[in-house]
């Protein structure tokens, strides 16, 4: 999906349009909510490399809906003394998330918006990682994040941690965490991210595609790791980049099917350039946290009292 300046130029905009001079860091917030279990899946798998890699990715799909990130906008909005406006604010950058994410090209991957009623899998493949539109949003959200972050960094969060709201807004956040494990087999039975595909051995004649994996291998033949199996590649090639498949290792996406239980024959490829995706994102995200905790130690040494 877009790197998270990319979210936070374009939801910046639309968000001061709709609403107007809301404090910058609930947009944020809502800016990343989204990716949030995409952050915490990786986490999770350094922890624990045992894990079953499928019960996981089907985990964090569920809670990666806009039912969940709305979820979660609750739990965290009961933080805000404005509750009803930042819940708002929140949500609706969820929703604007989600939305931008389907607009990229993403093979095997895409947004749920309307689960647990569906769980297609909804990608609209406007625009590649690596191209000008995706560029150009970046610059955005770095232009946007240079000019609101001296504000993010001098006013505290105006928050409210009365008990009641308190443990409502925990009840949330339980039901957030919990909440996935009712939905696990909804999302094997749609096969969303390939992953009940992958979660049988009888796979001859069954589509795969997946998005942003290492490929090793020369020649075009070699293999990917994919929910922490190995499978093999056959037929990995470029059309106009010259001697890339000749490289040894590379970031690749692809559409393709079984021709047997653990080999692919690759019917469409994209190679993906570089890391400077990843590093946005990791800065981006970092920058959003970094912000909110600036402002809640803005507050605890300051407290901010709403008049309203």
């Amino acid at each position: 999906m877009p790197n998270t300046f990319a979210h936070i130029g374009v939801q910046t905009l639309i968000s001061r349009w709709l609403f107007g001079s809301v404090d910058v860091r609930w947009i944020w917030l809502g800016a990343i909510i989204p990716d949030i279990p995409w952050v915490l899946q990786r986490v999770v798998r350094v922890l624990d490399p045992g894990i079953d890699q499928l019960e996981l990715r089907a985990y964090v799909v569920v809670q990666a809906t806009l039912l969940f990130s709305v979820l979660l906008s609750a739990a965290l909005s009961m933080l805000a003394q404005r509750k009803g406006q930042t819940f708002l604010v929140v949500m609706v950058g969820c929703l604007l998330h989600l939305l931008l994410d389907a607009s990229q090209t993403k093979w095997g991957n895409g947004v749920q918006l309307f689960a647990p009623f569906d769980w297609t899998v909804m990608n609209f493949g406007w625009y590649w990682p690596e191209s000008w539109i995706t560029y150009g949003l970046t610059a955005l959200g770095v232009l946007i994040a240079l000019v609101s972050w001296r504000v993010a960094l001098t006013k505290p969060l105006e928050l409210d941690v009365r008990t009641p709201t308190l443990i409502l807004g925990l009840l949330l956040l339980g039901l957030y965490f919990a909440g996935p494990k009712l939905f696990l087999e909804q999302v094997f039975s749609a096969d969303a991210h390939y992953i009940n595909t992958m979660r049988h051995q009888d796979r001859l004649g069954k589509p795969l595609a997946f998005d942003r994996r290492t490929f090793s291998g020369e020649h075009g033949q070699g293999a990917v790791t994919l929910y922490g199996e190995q499978i093999e590649l056959e037929g990995v090639t470029f059309p106009g980049t010259k001697n890339a498949t000749d490289q040894a290792e590379m970031t690749i996406s692809i559409q393709g099917r079984f021709i047997s239980d653990s080999r692919v024959l690759v019917s469409n490829c994209h190679l993906h350039h570089g890391q400077l995706r990843n590093a946005l994102s990791l800065l981006g995200f970092l920058l959003v946290i970094g912000s909110l905790l600036v402002g809640l130690y803005r507050w605890l040494i300051n407290p901010v009292i709403s008049h309203r």
